[in-house]
């Protein structure tokens, strides 16, 4: 149940990757990006950490797109 949940989560932040602001993904310690390192770190479900790999690829694309 809790990687459903953990893959929910990822699939909606990176679909919403073009509508959420870089700030708020960083802003008061970045609750949205610890969110997504911890889904990193600590799970051993092999799809949830490459989900949350590609929600933060996705936004690093993003920032990176924004600068140039």
């Amino acid at each position: 149940m809790a990687v459903r949940v953990m893959l929910q989560v990822t699939e909606l932040l990176t679909a919403l990757v073009d509508w959420i602001s870089i700030a708020l993904v960083l802003e008061d310690g970045g609750p949205l990006l610890q969110l997504l390192l911890e889904m990193l770190s600590s799970s051993t479900d092999v799809t949830v950490q490459l989900a949350a790999v590609e929600c933060l690829l996705a936004f690093t694309n993003r920032k990176v797109a924004i600068r140039t």
